[in-house]
């Protein structure tokens, strides 16, 4: 879980990225991860895991989710995590 203070500033994609490379060196042929509907499902699946699962009513109003993300796709978002940071700070002014 990332503190909302420091949400949106990378260290949620970071942390999944380290996961990704332990998973490999550890020859993991996936990565399961949940959430519940009002926490990071968007966050999982902008990186890659996909809902392979879920259980409605959780605590009355919620859903609960199950992702996984193959590791043949871990490269993938670290590739597309690069590029994005790359992009972001060419961009960026300098003084």
């Amino acid at each position: 879980m990332i503190d909302e203070d420091i949400r949106k500033s990378g260290y949620g994609t970071k942390l999944l990225l380290e996961l990704e490379k332990v998973a490999l060196e550890k020859e993991c042929d996936f990565i399961k991860v949940d959430t519940l509907s009002f926490q990071a499902l968007d966050f999982c699946e902008k990186n890659g895991y996909q809902v392979f699962r879920s259980i409605d009513n959780v605590g009355r109003d919620f859903k609960h989710y199950y992702l996984k993300k193959e590791s043949k796709n871990f490269l993938t978002s670290s590739m597309l995590y690069i590029k994005k940071w790359y992009s972001f700070y060419k961009k960026k002014p300098t003084f």
